[in-house]
């Protein structure tokens, strides 16, 4: 009886030395979400250091075209968030750029390169858009200019296939740059202007979730047709996330960072520091260290109760 007892106990602390190993491990975050850190970059092409902060998400080496893995790796992005709208930074490897003559195609414009940006609302509410490397805006939503465009009277519209006006460039509230591996496009949103269902109760604050997602375009060739399309979550044999949220990403807007304020005494400081304090593994998912060492901690506990126990059963 002393035997089985013995057996019993070890096995259920083995048991537990495992959990607690496994939640040290994980940090017991909830995989493929997004985190969306504060900050106010400017659009102008440019990453500014601000960008720093933001974590960097990878698109998958995935073509939805051939339903594959690839060696291609397609770029990268980042989202950051204030008290007035979202920012979105993406930066795109693309070796076969088509000259601007194709994309003012009207015909099969969308099958040309691009980046499109999808966003949820609310379970109901979604837009997208996308920015192609000569600062037009493809957007079958036909959203109002407050999206996208600053309050520019002159500016009222933008609409499919549509272009800025000449001399309007700077009412944009998006830039996109040529780069040596391909092209970048930055911008911001105005998440309430967009009148979907539920924007109107959209908050920019700490703790406010969002379905995203994002697919970079790659045309080879200037013939008609998709060659390679790279989506970050939508992985399935027909692209839905653009009109569905189900097939989005889970994303939540950071707290600001702690503030620093100087007292009368220049040498001395106060910071205004969370309860905890949260980092981020390569993969987004949250990690907090000071829990993972308490969970640590509790597994050396248990395993040295092991010895305890199995030790005064067979004595």
């Amino acid at each position: 009886m002393k035997k089985f007892v013995s057996i019993l106990l070890t096995a259920v602390l083995a048991l537990c030395v495992m959990i607690v190993c496994i939640g040290a491990v994980d940090g017991g975050a909830a995989s493929g979400s997004i985190e969306v850190a504060y900050g106010t970059p400017v659009i102008d092409g440019v990453i500014d250091d601000v960008w720093s902060n933001a974590t960097v998400y990878k698109y998958p080496k995935w073509d939805f075209i051939t339903q594959a893995a690839t060696d291609v790796d397609p770029g990268q992005f980042r989202l950051m968030w204030d008290e007035n709208y979202l920012y979105v930074l993406v930066e795109v490897n693309d070796s076969t750029v088509l000259p601007d003559s194709q994309f003012d195609t009207f015909k099969d414009w969308h099958t040309r390169d691009k980046i499109a940006i999808c966003i949820g609302v609310s379970e109901t509410g979604y837009f997208w858009y996308g920015l192609r490397p000569n600062n037009s805006v493809p957007n079958f939503d036909n959203q109002p200019y407050g999206v996208f465009i600053t309050e520019d009277p002159s500016v009222t519209k933008v609409t499919d296939y549509a272009k800025l006006p000449e001399g309007k460039e700077d009412a944009a509230m998006f830039k996109v740059v040529r780069t040596a591996n391909g092209y970048l496009a930055e911008s911001k949103i105005n998440v309430k202007a967009s009148n979907k269902a539920g924007a109107a109760d959209f908050k920019y604050e700490a703790g406010t979730t969002f379905s995203f997602d994002s697919y970079i375009y790659d045309n080879d060739k200037e013939a008609a047709g998709q060659d390679h399309v790279y989506p970050f979550n939508d992985h399935g044999t027909a692209l839905t996330s653009y009109k569905s949220n189900a097939t989005k990403a889970a994303a939540v807007l950071l707290a600001k960072p702690a503030e620093t304020v100087t007292t009368t005494d220049p040498a001395t400081t106060t910071s205004n520091e969370p309860a905890t304090t949260t980092g981020s593994s390569s993969s987004g998912s949250p990690v907090t260290g000071d829990v993972s060492l308490v969970w640590i901690l509790v597994a050396v506990v248990a395993i040295a109760g092991t010895g305890i126990i199995v030790f005064k059963v067979r004595s």
